[in-house]
């Protein structure tokens, strides 16, 4: 048996006589080990004051390589700094005054004067002193601005280990021996060959894949500890910091209770911010692929930036996110939006590829389009008197003059449009299928099975151009004017949702965040959506017929389609909204923050230069924008939003895939630049997946074949020119279609408010007129629900079908769990074995033995 191997899954123990089985756990015995005098952990306050030249770039400690980058290590040389003495000094604001102690959260207040607040300010801060936390601290007078004081926090190693194994934090165990094992022939060969999609390795490298376990401090000797400067991650730093601030106490309130979190000190006025730190600049005066990266902040401005920057030679929009290396920045809950947002960004090409294809076809074909030909024929179709469309003011017209609207319907109404609406509900079934498969692959990856999070603060006269188009203009105006009420309704209905969400008074994070998206999205969903479903299935459905309308409402008589139908309405609505949405979305998220930042920054350079003060990394990032209370709520609700447009009303406007994948292209960068350059770093907080939003999209996909099949049915022309075709017509071809559709009704039978007050001299006499519709459908009600029933279970056993050939977890990934928790339980047995079992051979005394004596516990 080959040892130097992992053994089979399920294999384990076999040949345990023989020889020892090597799962990276194996240690020297207990008396060969020669304990070292000097202590690993100093405390620091023992430490004195000594002269340090400034560190390396964060993320580069002790990686220094020459400048061809050897081993793929291209890294930024120390010489590059020399001469560049403000660079120089802004590194030095990472640390403490010593030089050694990292910043992990900074705290910002500037109102001194008000005792109360200066008494909460001092409880909190002795209280975090007492739980171990290092403060370090910074008056107002060495600020920028001379009026804002700062607060330095810093974790030493061992209250970074003791809450680490409190949160049952997952460290690096064992490096991953399995991916080779379980990639497939094919993946093997593929893996050889270039891929265009993949990042460059020279300015960003693969993270390690190691297996993980729960931290604990009885075996810290177990784990992968290279350096226990870097053991933890900047962002796991700083989410144990924050663990602790959002724990601790500051005053009591009327009832004796107390009063918790730096969440609340913020919101009191107590302090103006609370923050972890940036890495550094995002900008540099070298090439990243000369010197390497000067830190990750630097490395994802460049990778994102110039992604969407054509003033560079070198485009990389279509690469891969270093999905990774944004966990390890900004934590697993951004990443997993990241993580989403790529997928489903990736799955619209192939969608905005059809749809694009079906406008196309609708181009090219829309010329040959009979009905459309007679309606623009002024010897055909065309001289039909049409009905006038409302009471009194309106007159007789031509059919004519729908010659526009009937060609532009077309172009979203031919026989490509129900094609691509069965493949949209099908492109729905596999994006969430495959994304569940991704999921669950990032959830072993970044170690999210278990979690769960509670919550802090738990306890006219026209000219006759005009004229001729007013349907279409009218339609572009109503479109307008809605989107405006949607971005004030969407002010309105956020407050509503808070506030009947803060009354539930959830126990957990998630239960609170999950109850308020399902809130706001159903405000949301009648907000975007209502006006484009009341076009598509109510507005002309209910009119009546010339000599019998309805006047039930208002005793109005209800709005009219033009004989062409109502689509091209709707394609309208849904272009206004997507587009000025997306717009105005893009307008407030980046440059307003970047105009506020742009303005605050350069008013501070000034004062740097003006004083010679070091323009320290706390106070910069202190003058950038804070990230919405709400979090990525806003970026998912828009991305969701998008979806309903996609799939809801696909039928309708083929086009919207594509204008979604374009954006999309545009938002990733744009996102990933605010959370680099213009906004403070979050907390990186824990997300075990994108929560109650995958629930949402499902419900979304199953409300979109029901839409789709009723726009194709009863909206779009389809069905009434099948019938005629197959039914009606000699030849069966469309020719006739027209007279077939518009019934003849006798003017003399109008009712007396109908009649039109004046008559075009034009028209002559106008005994009839033609409108849109039949006095008895002919059995086409039964054609529309029949194409309904089985579109809809046609879609659903396709839906179905894809569920069952599609497993929910990977096979290479339910292979890696098997192994990562034999590989815990296997390291816990051993630990447990040498505390508590005399060494083999006698002779050595029970704290010879010991395991734990090796460790700083």
């Amino acid at each position: 048996m080959d040892h130097s191997r992992p053994p089979p899954i399920g294999f384990e123990l076999q040949g345990a006589d023989q020889a020892q089985i090597d799962v990276g756990f194996n240690q020297p015995p207990p008396q060969e080990v020669t304990p070292s005098t000097q202590p690993l952990y100093p405390n620091p306050h023992d430490q004195t004051e000594v002269p340090m030249p400034p560190p390396p770039p964060i993320g580069f400690e002790g990686q220094m390589t020459d400048s061809n980058g050897r081993n793929g290590n291209n890294t930024a040389e120390a010489d590059d700094y020399k001469g560049n003495q403000q660079v120089i000094n802004e590194i030095a604001t990472l640390y403490f005054r010593d030089k050694k102690s990292k910043i992990d959260y900074v705290l910002a207040y500037e109102d001194e004067q008000d005792e109360k607040k200066k008494e909460r300010r001092q409880t909190f801060q002795d209280n975090l002193t007492d739980e171990g936390l290092i403060l370090e601290f910074e008056e107002k007078e060495n600020s920028i601005n001379k009026k804002t004081s700062f607060v330095k926090v810093h974790c030493p190693w061992e209250l970074l280990a003791k809450y680490a194994e409190i949160t049952n934090m997952k460290m690096p165990l064992l490096e991953n021996d399995m991916d080779e094992e379980l990639t497939g022939f094919v993946e093997h060969c593929f893996s050889y060959l270039p891929s265009p999609f993949e990042l460059s390795k020279d300015i960003i490298q693969d993270e390690p894949n190691y297996f993980t376990a729960p931290f604990n401090r009885d075996r810290v000797d177990q784990f992968i500890i290279k350096d226990k400067d870097t053991f933890f991650t900047n962002a796991q730093r700083s989410r144990i910091v924050y663990e602790i601030l959002a724990r601790t106490w500051f005053e009591h309130d009327k009832k004796g209770k107390k009063r918790i979190g730096v969440s609340n000190m913020v919101n009191n006025g107590s302090y103006t911010a609370a923050f972890p730190l940036h890495d550094g600049r995002y900008l540099s005066e070298h090439s990243i692929l000369a010197s390497g990266k000067d830190n990750d902040r630097h490395m994802y401005k460049i990778n994102y930036h110039c992604s969407c920057c054509m003033k560079r030679a070198k485009l990389s929009w279509y690469k891969y996110q270093p999905l990774d290396h944004v966990r390890t920045y900004f934590g697993e809950k951004i990443a997993i939006y990241f993580a989403w947002l790529g997928y489903y960004t990736s799955a619209l090409f192939p969608a905005a590829a059809l749809g694009l294809a079906v406008f196309i076809f609708g181009l090219a074909t829309f010329m040959d389009d009979k009905p459309s030909n007679d309606i623009c024929d002024p010897n055909g179709a065309g001289n039909f008197t049409m009905c006038p469309l409302c009471d009194g003011r309106c007159t007789y017209w031509k059919l004519e003059s729908s010659c526009r609207y009937s060609r532009a319907t077309y172009l979203f109404d031919n026989y490509g449009t129900m094609i691509f609406a069965v493949v949209m509900a099908l492109w729905a079934s596999f994006f969430q299928e495959f994304w569940k498969r991704k999921q669950h692959e990032l959830e072993y990856d970044w170690d999210l099975q278990t979690l769960s999070q509670k919550r802090s603060s738990f306890n006219a006269s026209t000219d006759g151009v005009i004229k001729s188009r007013a349907t279409i203009i009218a339609s572009v105006t109503a479109a307008c004017i809605n989107f405006v009420i949607i971005l004030i309704l969407n002010f309105v209905y956020g407050r509503i949702a808070l506030f009947l969400t803060d009354l539930e008074q959830h126990r957990t994070q998630t239960e609170w965040e999950d109850a308020f998206t399902f809130k706001m999205f159903l405000f949301q969903f009648v907000n975007y959506y209502s006006t484009v479903v009341y076009i598509a299935f109510f507005k002309g459905k209910f009119v009546g017929r010339p000599g019998d309308y309805n006047y039930s409402l208002l005793d109005k008589r209800q709005e009219e389609c033009d004989p062409a139908g109502c689509l091209i309405e709707v394609c309208i609505q849904l272009g206004i909204i997507m587009v000025g949405k997306q717009a105005l979305n893009n307008f407030k998220e980046i440059l307003l923050p970047k105009i506020m930042v742009w303005f605050k920054s350069r008013k501070a350079k000034n004062e740097e230069k003006k004083e010679d003060i070091v323009y320290s990394r706390w106070e910069q990032d202190y003058n950038l924008a804070d990230q919405p209370k709400m979090g990525l709520f806003d970026e998912y609700l828009e991305m969701v939003i998008q979806y309903g447009f996609v799939t809801i009303f696909v039928a309708a406007f083929p086009l919207a895939p594509l204008f979604a994948l374009l954006n999309n292209i545009i938002e990733i960068r744009l996102d990933a630049y605010k959370f680099v350059t213009q906004w403070k770093r979050p907390m990186a907080a824990r997300a075990q997946d994108i929560g109650i939003w995958f629930g949402i999209l499902r419900g979304i996909s199953a409300v979109a074949v029901i839409t789709n099949a009723a726009i194709i049915a009863f909206t779009a022309e389809f069905i009434p020119k099948m019938v005629y075709r197959y039914a009606h017509s000699e030849n069966e071809s469309l020719e006739g279609y027209m007279n077939y559709s518009l019934s003849v009704f006798n003017v003399a039978d109008f009712q007396k408010k109908s009649i039109p007050s004046e008559i075009p001299p034009e028209l002559g006499n106008v005994t009839q007129c033609r409108f849109r519709g039949f006095y008895e459908p002919a059995g086409l009600h039964e054609y529309q629900l029949a194409f309904i029933v089985v579109f809809e279970n046609l879609v659903v056993f396709l839906t179905w079908l894809v569920m069952y050939l599609v497993p929910d977890i990977p096979y290479k990934v339910k292979m890696q769990m098997l192994r990562e928790n034999f590989l815990s339980k296997e390291a816990l047995y051993r630990a447990e074995s040498i505390k508590f079992s005399p060494v083999r051979g006698g002779g050595g005394s029970e704290n010879d033995t010991n395991v734990t004596d090796r460790t700083i516990f």
